[in-house]
């Protein structure tokens, strides 16, 4: 049996980064194309409990991140899910390090610190809010992205204030973008609107806004209020973007994280209505990956829902 070798293999730990990294990301590619179970997926993973190397926990977090995407619409499954693991990654959490000027650590902190933020680790949250509002702290770029996320989702008034005041300020482009695109941590959908709008406005520069839509998109648990706001302004976006460019393609591939039947047939029918040039291969590539989406959760789902429950508690 092709897993039980690369346990074996991977127990043994006569693997190099790059090996393992491909494992995970075969075993990903089998459970996404029906030939493993979702199930069998988190087990592998949780092979890699005691690994290091930021490149194998990249791959690692990038499958947990699929995992809680796809399945995690079911709000009683994700809650599982983020529980477990927030148990899996407890041995990386002591990873994360500020101050670390080598640059496989600071890789490695800075995958720690988005999979603390994105769980709701408290440790790991409250050390990037304590950081954010000290003065004299100093957070470092890599850092940064995921400690805006976490003032935007679990920062007080006070502290989400003050990122508003850095982002007033601040001069470098790159920095302000890395601000706006944190946004995306909203979770409210009444916020989420704010957002797009936010987004959209004369506040943020044109070629910036299908950037920090894709982002979103890739980001909020709820991408179909997305396609509403695009499916509403979708005049306004032709406008803008529709001259030929890879702009308004940005935006319409991001659209693969939807993972409903209804909002796909309902954007099959509005493209067909609206089309806008150059586009048609971006879609067809969408609706491919939107379907495998709905065929991965109904394959295993409930299977999946009952594992979970029936785990044994550490």
């Amino acid at each position: 049996e092709f897993v039980e070798k690369q346990k074996a293999a991977i127990l043994a730990s006569k693997m190099t980064p790059i090996q393992r990294m491909g494992l995970i990301r075969n075993m990903r590619a089998l459970a996404e194309n029906g030939n493993a179970s979702v199930i069998e997926l988190i087990e592998f993973i949780s092979l890699f409990k005691k690994e290091t190397h930021y490149l194998v926990l990249s791959e690692i977090w990038g499958a947990m991140l699929r995992t809680m995407h796809i399945f995690g619409k079911d709000e009683s499954i994700y809650k599982l899910l983020e529980n477990l693991y927030k148990e899996m990654f407890s041995n990386m959490w002591q990873y994360i390090s500020y101050e670390s000027t080598k640059r496989a650590e600071m890789m490695r902190s800075s995958v720690v610190l988005s999979a603390g933020y994105k769980l709701g680790y408290k440790p790991i949250v409250d050390e990037a809010l304590a950081k954010f509002q000290d003065p004299n702290s100093i957070i470092p770029p890599h850092m940064r992205a995921s400690v805006y996320r976490t003032v935007v989702k679990y920062g007080d008034e006070k502290t989400k204030a003050k990122l508003w005041k850095i982002l007033e300020k601040e001069t470098l482009h790159e920095e302000k973008l890395r601000i706006m695109a944190s946004f995306a941590a909203v979770v409210k959908a009444r916020d989420l609107i704010d957002v797009l709008g936010y987004y959209n406005s004369d506040k943020v520069k044109k070629q910036d806004t299908p950037l920090l839509m894709a982002r979103l998109l890739n980001e909020t648990s709820n991408p179909e209020i997305v396609w509403n706001y695009i499916e509403h302004h979708w005049g306004e976006l032709l406008e803008n973007y529709g001259k030929g460019g890879h702009l308004l393609s940005r935006i319409l591939s991001s659209l693969a994280a939807i993972r409903d039947e209804g909002t796909m047939k309902h954007m099959k029918g509005f493209f067909k209505k609206y089309p806008a040039a150059g586009t048609r291969m971006t879609l067809a590539q969408v609706y491919e990956k939107i379907e495998g989406s709905i065929l991965y959760y109904k394959s295993d789902a409930r299977k999946l829902e009952v594992y979970l429950r029936n785990l044994p508690k550490e």
